[in-house]
């Protein structure tokens, strides 16, 4: 998995800067119960803490993820 840097918006300590990571969930099997959308697991890791949050995300049309 690579992650790529994302600086989020400021906070009161100042800019908060972000590794992100995505892996595409149901690329080798059609999307379970016919439907047309991607799912996603998107990774934020904390770059001062590297604490790990995970987001399982779904789009109900294919759509490329912009990097």
């Amino acid at each position: 998995m690579v992650f790529l840097l994302r600086v989020g918006g400021e906070s009161a300590q100042g800019h908060r800067h972000y590794d992100w990571a995505f892996v595409r969930l149901d690329q080798d099997r059609p999307a379970p119960d016919g439907q047309a959308g991607t799912h996603w697991l998107l990774v934020r890791r904390n770059r001062p803490s590297g604490v790990l949050a995970f987001y399982r995300c779904f789009t109900p049309r294919s759509t490329p993820l912009v990097v």
